[in-house]
């Protein structure tokens, strides 16, 4: 088993939102049919901006895109009015590890 998940339909692409969770489990033949019937690009929506394809598609292999506020404060809930930046990926692993490490 795959994920745990709550199965739960979307009609445009007839597939499973892997971001609701509950005491279910999927298998991996459903969770991909999930992620090549559109999910992820449910799941991501709110982590995009105008322009993102844009941003990613210039980062090398080692890199991630930083932004402050970080997304998961109120302020930096709105990615498009973040500053972003493409920095090394180990360093923004480290970051967000350290905060969440901080918040408990």
């Amino acid at each position: 088993m795959v994920a745990v998940i709550e199965r739960q339909r979307y009609p445009a692409t007839d597939g499973f939102c892997p971001a609701r969770r509950s005491a279910f489990l999927l298998g991996y033949t459903d969770w991909l049919y999930a992620v090549l019937a559109g999910s992820l690009t449910q799941f991501y929506d709110t982590l995009r901006w105008p322009g993102w394809e844009t941003e990613a598609a210039a980062l090398k292999l080692n890199e991630g895109i930083h932004t402050w506020p970080p997304p998961s404060t109120v302020e930096g809930k709105d990615l498009s009015t973040a500053s972003r930046k493409a920095v090394p990926m180990a360093q923004l692993v480290s970051f967000h590890h350290e905060m969440a490490r901080q918040l408990g």
